[in-house]
């Protein structure tokens, strides 16, 4: 199992649907608390911890298949939340000192490592990008998007999954020229209007000439 080094401990590095959680053991470890000082905590304030948020309960089974870990009652995975709240009142220097290492390299390290993942740019079989096409158009049907819209997206999807498309495959509508022609409508009324003004203004002083 990996581990990472916080307070000179070696702390087991543990996931649960998709996020890091620790246990009470580890807490009391990495705080140099006596053992039970973290369960201690949580079981008197267990009101205030959500199940699911906070924490997550795997059962003897559970923890021995999944973490290796003997618990004849279960174990209680804590979450970062979870973690904060406990150790609301360990307010010593060291005790902030092992919150921040906690926080930043332990809990928080997992997003920051998907966030540095590198995906591959290339499909690895067609249905692969036909499965990544197939969601772009749904969520921006969803969204109301425009069919070009959707049509480009699906075009920029292609290209970069190496799929050869027409060229043509997207014909967005010339918005530039319909928004110039909007534009420039009113001016030529009213440009229409002054020169027919203007003509009836001469005929009118012709008739009085």
């Amino acid at each position: 199992m990996n581990t990472i080094k916080v307070n000179n401990y070696d702390l087991p590095v543990r996931e649960f649907q998709g996020q890091r959680v620790t246990t009470f053991r580890d807490i009391d470890a990495v705080h140099n608390r006596p053992e039970g000082t973290a369960r201690k905590r949580f079981n008197d304030n267990q009101k205030h911890f959500l199940e699911g948020t906070d924490y997550f309960v795997r059962n003897p089974d559970e923890a021995a298949r999944e973490y290796g870990i003997i618990a004849p009652n279960g174990i209680k995975l804590i979450t970062e939340s979870g973690y904060l709240m406990l150790v609301k009142s360990f307010t010593d220097d060291l005790a902030w000192m092992v919150q921040r290492q906690l926080v930043n390299g332990y809990f928080r390290a997992r997003v920051d490592e998907e966030r540095k993942r590198v995906y591959p740019v290339k499909a690895s079989s067609l249905g692969e990008a036909v499965n990544w096409a197939k969601l772009q158009h749904t969520v921006q049907k969803e969204q109301g998007s425009a069919a070009w819209k959707r049509a480009a997206a699906f075009e920029r999807t292609a290209q970069q999954f190496g799929i050869d498309i027409i060229p043509d495959f997207v014909e967005p509508p010339k918005w530039e020229d319909q928004q110039l022609a909007l534009t420039a409508a009113p001016t030529m009324l009213i440009g229409h209007v002054d020169t027919i003004a203007m003509g009836q203004q001469q005929v009118s002083q012709g008739k009085q000439e």
